[in-house]
Order: C-alpha cells, then sequence, then structure tokens
C-alpha cells in the first residue's frame, strides 16, 4: 500500500491528500495564448488580474492549482467509490496573498481502485497510486487544455 498503513489501534484515521501542479511551459504557453486573446473591455480587464495574479504566484512559487483532499483512510483498503471532503485553490483566482485561506469544502467523490484515485471535480484528477502522480484538465476562456501533471502527498491525522 503506498500510503504506509499500520493496523495499530491508536493509528490516524484520517488522510490528507494535497495535489498541486505548477506553472509548467505547457502550462504557461495555454495561459499566455488565453491572455493574448481578443475580447471586449471586461474581458480583457478579467485576463489582466488573471495575469498579475499568476505573476504573483510564480514569484512566491505557489502552484497554478492545488487539491486537498479529506477521507477516512480505511477507503484506501477497498475498492469503491467513497464520498470525500475537497478544497479547489486556483491561483489565478485567488492571487499569492489569498492562495491558501480555504473558504470554501466541496462534497466530491472518490473512487478508489487498485491502480488509481479518481476525484470527480470539474475535471477528473486522476493520481496513480504507485507514483503519487496525478493528471488534470483545466479550463481557460473557455475551452479544455491538459492533462496537466500533479504532485501528490499525503499525511495522516
Amino acid at each position: 500500500m503506498v500510503f504506509g498503513i499500520v493496523s495499530c489501534s491508536n493509528s490516524p484515521e484520517n488522510v490528507e491528500l494535497t495535489c498541486s501542479s505548477d506553472y509548467s511551459d505547457k502550462r504557461m504557453r495555454v495561459m499566455n495564448n488565453y491572455f493574448s486573446s481578443d475580447g471586449n473591455i471586461v474581458a480583457k480587464s478579467l485576463r489582466k488580474v488573471f495575469r498579475d495574479n499568476a505573476q504573483q504566484c510564480i514569484d512566491n512559487f505557489l502552484p497554478a492549482e492545488e487539491y486537498v483532499i479529506t477521507f477516512k483512510k480505511s477507503f484506501l483498503d477497498n475498492v469503491g467509490k467513497y464520498s470525500v471532503g475537497m478544497i479547489k485553490r486556483y491561483c489565478e483566482w485567488s492571487g499569492a496573498e489569498s492562495f491558501r485561506d480555504d473558504e470554501y469544502e466541496s462534497l466530491q467523490e472518490m473512487h478508489v481502485t487498485n491502480k488509481n484515485l479518481t476525484i470527480n471535480s470539474d475535471r477528473k484528477l486522476i493520481i496513480e497510486r504507485k507514483t503519487m502522480q496525478g493528471r488534470k484538465s483545466t479550463i481557460y476562456g473557455g475551452d479544455e487544455y491538459g492533462p496537466f501533471k500533479y504532485e501528490c502527498t499525503s499525511r495522516e491525522f
């Protein structure tokens, strides 16, 4: 088992899985195309805010996107579908100052197989259990791009 589960009565019961996607070259190309696209004054103003926020996040070494998923550790023992809590963080939306100000946690479905964990959010986040690497597409300007890579870490509590 990837998570190092120990069968001990005092062992933690929950897992917090954090998956982050950096500003890769691929993501930057997509973002630059979106930021430079035509549009009305409102669209251009919004894109400027997103571009400024992204630059702040890059300067502060923050990821472009981050997901924090919490669930019972026992979910990893059996193949199936489970309800999990998930916090979504998008650096272009929040900027560097507010990136980790968690205001909203949603209930999502996690599908556990022997090979993957799949979390059904806007776009499916698929995490390979063996490597703890994930992949997920995202939306820029109404178009879907990706998939982008995610590095995941877990902690038990």
